[in-house]
């Protein structure tokens, strides 16, 4: 134990060691030397649902003497911990070191700039905070996106031991085996934003607050910004055949040139309500989101804090 004049900071470290390929396991002894040497005392809980370890329950029995959250997961972690802070009014900043099998979230808060351990490990310890948007969804809240339609269920149902084994590949092997039935999927709903209502049929929409979706950056989403208030809404409608959703995939990928796409639209919003004509299954951070007859989705300008290293903040 450090003496308490000695203490810098004190640091709650949530670890989910079965994300992705399970690095943090090997992470842990940089990561907690890196601490103690800045000065800070560092309380570590395992995340194991399995166990009734859930960052939920750590989160709301531990005592509040922490100065701020060092969470080493995947998106899917991340989401329960930030879902768990708002709903216990938990505003410490948090730190984030990635560990799962696509880590949208973090390319897009560093630029695509894969941070070291140590990186991590030592932003933690300092004092540059970012505050950046998160979303709301119904009850629920998430960190960079909301989506439903095609393939959307691949993240939270493929297995975790695929994940540990293939990572990223995993959901590329799950999305191959679900091709069919993903390029037959079609919802007609009614979406309301900015006083504009439209009705459509869709493939495939989100709500989004990141340049990289599914592990793929594309530039549909290249002008993301993680603190303007605004999430960028991409909606693309069902196409009639196989030639169509390939022409939609080439503006993903930024092959073609997508404002000419009469398939996808993509816009900025702060708040929208989404009405389908039967419930439907949403993804949130990849998490398995619920069916929803209608929801409403709206931004949480700068809600969450988080320390990173101040040359990397996203601009």
């Amino acid at each position: 134990m450090i003496e308490t004049d000695m203490v810098k900071k004190r640091v709650l470290f949530l670890a989910n060691l079965t994300s992705g390929t399970g690095s943090i396991r090997q992470q842990f002894p940089e990561v907690l030397t890196i601490l103690a040497s800045h000065g800070c005392e560092t309380l570590v809980y395992p995340i194991d649902p399995a166990a009734g370890l859930t960052s939920e329950k750590i989160l709301s029995e531990a005592e509040r003497h922490y100065d701020c959250i060092l969470v080493a997961g995947g998106d899917g972690t991340l989401n329960h911990v930030i879902n768990a802070m708002m709903h216990l009014d938990i505003h410490v900043p948090i730190s984030y070191l990635p560990a799962g099998s696509a880590n949208d979230f973090s390319k897009t808060l560093t630029g695509g700039k894969a941070l070291s351990v140590q990186e991590i490990a030592e932003s933690t310890a300092g004092s540059h905070v970012y505050a950046y948007d998160i979303g709301k969804f119904g009850d629920s809240y998430f960190n960079y996106i909301a989506a439903f339609g095609a393939f959307t269920n691949v993240s939270y149902e493929t297995s975790q031991k695929s994940k540990n084994r293939f990572g990223y590949n995993a959901y590329v092997l799950e999305t191959i085996a679900n091709l069919q039935s993903g390029l037959s999927y079609r919802e007609t709903m009614q979406i309301e934003h900015d006083g504009i209502i439209e009705t459509g049929d869709y493939i495939f929409g989100a709500v989004c607050n990141t340049t990289s979706i599914g592990g793929m950056e594309t530039p549909l989403l290249k002008d993301t910004k993680l603190d303007d208030g605004l999430f960028e809404c991409l909606l693309i409608k069902a196409p009639n055949n196989l030639i169509d959703y390939n022409s939609i995939m080439a503006d993903f990928n930024g092959r073609t040139s997508f404002s000419k796409n009469p398939f996808a639209t993509v816009f900025q919003t702060r708040s929208v309500t989404f009405r389908p004509a039967n419930p439907i299954a949403w993804t949130l951070d990849g998490e398995d989101g619920g069916s929803h007859q209608e929801v409403a989705v709206s931004v949480v300008p700068q809600g969450m804090k988080i320390l990173i290293p101040e040359e990397t903040q996203e601009s």
